[in-house]
């Protein structure tokens, strides 16, 4: 191996090695904001639950993540609303509805099936077949449009071997004037 091979295969190293401590920092970093909570359980079926609330119900302000995974202080304030009625003795459906009559079927990432999420779900459908269809019609109806009847066909070769005609004698007259 030469001196500049070599050199060169230092360099992918170094920039390995530095990728590799970026990554390691950037996890850790990740680590501290991790959202870490601390419950008194009185029993596992509670924590049990507790968790799978907290999975299933979304942040109504991050959106994207559930109460578990998400920081932001509303969160936090729902998930102590869940251990709350949790210690209360309330079971995951009274709590469950009791988030949905406060913040929507939004707060479940599966909302139930009602007019609304038909609606939903299927108008974008409806719209994509009604363009098809309608796309399907007009490219018909210009296929019938360009087919011409036989009288019609007769009708345009005599329009069509008129206007040669005109062309013809309006040529013919020109050349006589340049003449």
């Amino acid at each position: 191996m030469s001196s500049q091979q070599h050199h060169r295969h230092q360099g992918y190293l170094t920039k390995f090695i530095c990728m590799l401590v970026f990554l390691a920092f950037s996890s850790i970093l990740t680590l501290s904001h991790a959202v870490v909570e601390m419950h008194e359980f009185t029993d596992l079926e509670m924590e049990s639950d507790y968790r799978a609330l907290i999975a299933e119900l979304r942040c109504p302000k991050c959106q994207n993540q559930n109460l578990s995974d998400s920081d932001a202080p509303l969160a936090k304030d729902l998930r102590k609303k869940v251990f709350d009625q949790l210690s209360d003795g309330k079971n995951r459906s009274e709590i469950k509805q009791y988030m949905i009559d406060r913040y929507g079927d939004f707060i479940t990432y599966r909302p139930p099936l009602t007019a609304k999420t038909i609606v939903l779900w299927g108008l974008p459908w409806l719209i994509v077949i009604l363009a098809i269809f309608i796309i399907w019609r007009r490219t018909r109806a210009m296929d019938m449009k360009t087919t011409l009847s036989v009288d019609e066909q007769a009708a345009l070769t005599a329009v069509l071997a008129q206007n040669d005609a005109n062309n013809s004698n309006a040529r013919m007259a020109d050349n006589k004037d340049e003449q």
